[in-house]
């Protein structure tokens, strides 16, 4: 299991992105891309998403992280040796659960 807690969410080109750092942990994601968010709440409900992690390293992408965040150009840069690893989510499912055991459908790829 990979877990990024600083990993930001941005929205690029309509698709959401989770910028994490560029490790080998976040690269075996590489080896399986199936990927699962989850969150709750205080009121006993919690949030499932799932979907496909993609890797977008281009030169937009960077970009556009670096305008939402403008700090992270202070953390990953040729000096510091870091690099942004940008992943995008597609074949998104999501899915609200409570705990009387109703379960909302949100999105389904």
């Amino acid at each position: 299991m990979v877990t990024c807690p600083a990993c930001a969410p941005s929205v690029f080109e309509w698709v959401i992105h989770l910028l994490p750092w560029a490790t080998v942990d976040a690269y075996q994601l590489l080896d399986n891309t199936n990927l699962e968010i989850c969150a709750a709440n205080d009121r006993g409900e919690w949030l499932r998403v799932q979907g496909t992690a993609n890797f977008d390293n281009t030169p937009e992408a960077q970009a556009a992280a670096f305008q939402v965040m403008p700090q992270l150009a202070d953390l990953y840069n040729e000096e510091t040796g870091h690099k942004l690893g940008i992943v995008y989510l597609d074949h998104l499912s999501a899915r609200l659960f409570s705990m009387s055991g109703v379960v909302k459908d949100i999105m389904n790829y």
